[in-house]
């Protein structure tokens, strides 16, 4: 734990202790703090499984400014599912 401590406080720069890591993070904000871990991973695309619904679950265009190319990965079930329920909703 203490060497990915030191590596996050270093992309952060701020001190290495875990208060001034959560501090900075609170500071800053999601989008801020996610913009830089996306760009130090130097990612291309970013693949998104938006299968279950969250309450604070971001749109896949949000997801844009975090890299060029976002896609949404396919759940066969929950494609099923809309499919069905689209279908019952038709019938009555």
């Amino acid at each position: 734990m203490q060497r990915s401590l030191r590596d996050i406080a270093a992309l952060y720069n701020c001190e290495a202790s875990l208060e001034k890591v959560e501090e900075f993070r609170r500071a800053e904000g999601l989008s801020s703090i996610s913009s830089k871990c996306f760009k130090a991973a130097n990612l291309s695309a970013i693949l998104i499984d938006d299968g279950i619904d969250f309450d604070k679950m971001l749109e896949l265009e949000a997801h844009k400014a975090f890299a060029p190319t976002v896609g949404r990965i396919l759940r066969i079930e929950k494609l099923a599912e809309t499919i069905i329920n689209d279908r019952i909703k038709l019938d009555t």
